[in-house]
């Protein structure tokens, strides 16, 4: 929903509408011509990109056109074939850029599948049945079809029954049961990665509506944007740039495609800048054969080179070549004329493996981490006990590193009372697995390209919600909340994204996993359903329960909320210092809402100051050490001030004034009885 104000008494909106328009008037005063045409040239970007990304869209829509004329033939040729018969099913039920959504249609279709016993046409009606979408909604049925989906192994069937168990939908709490099922999909997910190696990157941001669209320019970053970042970054000579690049053009991924000619490019420049991380990177390429011939000999003495810089990825690099013995206990990599590795008895030299691992893990290899953390399960490292395996895997685990998630979730799940917490681990997992991916992008492009379009966004974002993907629990119910007015449908997916952020479906009970923290946009909008009234009884006491448990997460918004409640005593006891210490933890949450936020500081500051607590306001110059306090501050003195000499003219004014006879009436009363 955004940081949509509310018309709450905060008792200061005169000054803040004379600050706005103060500091409006300087902004726009001290605007030269290079700012000006800086922001043109912002906006020539915005709208390239723009664009783009239409571009994209469009070159994706025509392939799914054209896929769609190709399974009708298909379909019309060969109505056995019930591939191409889900397909249309899935067509039809989503949508696309030429085809409606048809729910009939799509009905017909995954029944028919389903009947030739395709797995993902029996996950496609338990979605249908589970939204009402072409059927009348009945759990029961949506149960039965996603369990035949999951008994084929389909990813859809396994994330949505899986989801169910867990938080307790239609379905007992089977901690075994919902286990195995995200196991089987991060394991999916672990052995697909093709690099034991693979580059550590961001993982993609999905767009939450509720930012993106209500505000209009958020924090998100598109791939585009994170590209011409690194590029520019790199035609300066920035080696950390450069490397970065690299990686992607090797890896691929963020739009890019492999291009090994490039990532050499770039690598060797910044190799020969004398950074470690080129000298890696050059090695992978030769010891991969990646571009360029396969030449180990060269990878080791390049990954030796970096490692003496302190590279944590060419320390963990030799640390396997030694432990699979690919080099001999000299150091010197074998033969290369060697053509089949297996076929020979290689002489292994653990010993100096474990070393260069430890100081990859001690440099911050995540890879290493991992590596370290198997060792000491699989009993090589003697001296070390599981807890210490479990420090390696949770430490490389802030990395979003899969492997390691997987790891310690191998760990949780064969550990007296820890199934839960190895299920929401392997959940994590198989979520970022290409099922998801697919339809997430895809209900982000067509959100994105305005009005005619969102019905195929909810249909993808429903579906996702189904599957237990909390991002599209949140846009399906701001479509529900803000494109069809229907709040009833937008609070029961709110509550979906609540329950996966409390340990109980209830706003008390927020859940922390290994210290994680959560987006608790979900919780301050039903806290938003309750204070309005919205789809339920108006109750600012179980609005206030809701914020306050997306303040304990740290979420600004939810914050300030609370920090007014206390402020002005709605649905929480008046508390002007709890009040006030709520407001300065929103306000380092939310810098750029500094405006916003501290006229309401001041507010309790000089309510305070009125109950003989002058000092307090001195207090808090120091702590904020900001000089927009002291200005406000300063601009609020002013402001009373000049009351103050306005009602004293007013009163002098009145005193030399006239007064005219009193007219009492005979049938008036007197004024003092």
């Amino acid at each position: 929903m955004g940081w949509q104000w509310r018309k709450r008494r905060v008792g200061c909106c005169v000054a803040l509408v004379a600050v706005t328009l103060l500091l409006g008037l300087i902004d726009c005063a001290f605007v030269d011509d290079g700012e000006w045409e800086s922001s043109t040239v912002r906006a020539v970007e915005r709208e390239e990109e723009n664009t783009f990304m239409l571009n994209q869209m469009k070159k994706h829509q025509d392939w799914l056109g054209t896929v769609a004329d190709e399974l009708r033939d298909q379909y019309s040729n060969n109505n056995s074939n019930d591939t191409a018969t889900t397909y249309l099913a899935a067509l039809y039920l989503l949508g696309g850029i030429d085809v409606e959504i048809d729910n009939e249609m799509a009905f017909r279709y995954a029944q028919e599948a389903a009947q030739k016993g395709n797995p993902m046409a029996h996950a496609l009606l338990g979605f249908m049945y589970a939204t009402g979408r072409g059927v009348t909604e009945d759990q029961t049925m949506a149960v039965l079809h996603y369990s035949f989906a999951a008994q084929g192994d389909d990813p859809i069937g396994l994330m949505a029954l899986g989801y169910r168990h867990m938080y307790r939908r239609n379905l007992p709490p089977m901690c075994s049961t919902y286990v195995h099922m995200f196991r089987k999909l991060s394991t999916q997910v672990v052995y697909g990665i093709e690099m034991e190696d693979a580059l550590v990157l961001p993982q993609s941001k999905y767009t939450r509506l509720s930012e993106e669209l209500d505000w209009g320019d958020s924090d998100l970053t598109s791939e585009r944007d994170i590209i011409n970042y690194y590029s520019f970054l790199a035609d300066t000579g920035e080696v950390e740039a450069l490397v970065t690049l690299g990686n992607l053009f090797m890896e691929g991924g963020y739009g890019l495609d492999r291009d090994y000619e490039k990532a050499y490019r770039l690598f060797r420049e910044a190799a020969d800048l004398g950074d470690p991380g080129g000298l890696q990177g050059l090695g992978r390429l030769h010891e991969e054969g990646l571009g360029r011939p396969k030449n180990l000999s060269l990878a080791i003495q390049l990954y030796q080179m970096a490692a003496s810089g302190g590279d944590p990825s060419a320390l963990n690099r030799l640390g396997m070549l030694h432990l699979k013995g690919l080099v001999t206990p000299s150091g010197s990599p074998i033969s290369e004329s060697l053509t089949d590795l297996t076929a020979i008895q290689v002489q292994q030299n653990r010993q100096k493996g474990v070393e260069y691992l430890q100081r990859a893990a001690e440099s911050g290899s995540p890879h290493a981490m991992v590596h370290m953390g198997n060792l000491i399960e699989e009993g090589i490292l003697v001296d070390e006990d599981t807890n210490k395996a479990v420090s390696y895997y949770a430490a490389a685990m802030t990395a979003g590193l899969p492997t390691a998630l997987q790891a310690l979730a191998d760990v949780y799940v064969s550990s007296p009372g820890a199934c839960s917490l190895a299920a929401i681990l392997y959940k994590k997992v198989a979520q970022t697995g290409i099922w998801g991916d697919a339809i997430l992008w895809d209900a982000e492009d067509f959100s994105l390209e305005g009005e005619n379009y969102f019905d195929r966004a909810l249909a993808r974002y429903e579906l996702a919600a189904e599957m237990g993907y909390e991002v599209a629990q949140s846009n399906a119910a701001w479509i529900y909340e803000h494109r069809y007015h229907d709040y009833t449908k937008a609070l029961r997916y709110l509550l979906m994204s609540a329950e996966q952020h409390t340990s109980t479906g209830q706003p008390e009970n927020v859940l922390r996993v290994g210290g994680a923290s959560f987006h608790g946009d979900s919780l301050v909008r039903i806290g938003d359903y309750y204070y309005y009234g919205k789809g339920v009884n108006e109750s600012h006491q179980t609005a206030s329960t809701w914020y306050k448990a997306a303040a304990e997460a740290g979420n600004p918004e939810a914050l300030f909320y609370v920090g007014w409640m206390h402020h002005f005593g709605v649905g929480l006891p008046k508390d002007l210092p709890l009040a006030k210490r709520y407001y300065d933890l929103s306000l380092v949450g939310t810098p750029s809402l500094t405006p916003v936020i501290l006229p309401a500081i001041l507010a309790v500051l000089i309510q305070l100051e009125s109950s003989g607590i002058l000092e307090n306001i001195q207090q808090a110059i120091l702590e904020h050490d900001n000089a927009l306090l002291l200005f406000l501050f300063g601009l609020l003195a002013l402001l009373f001030m000049l009351r103050k000499y306005l009602l004293q003219r007013q009163r002098q004014r009145a005193h030399h004034q006239p007064q005219p006879p009193p007219q009492i009436h005979q049938q008036e009363a007197p004024h003092h009885l």
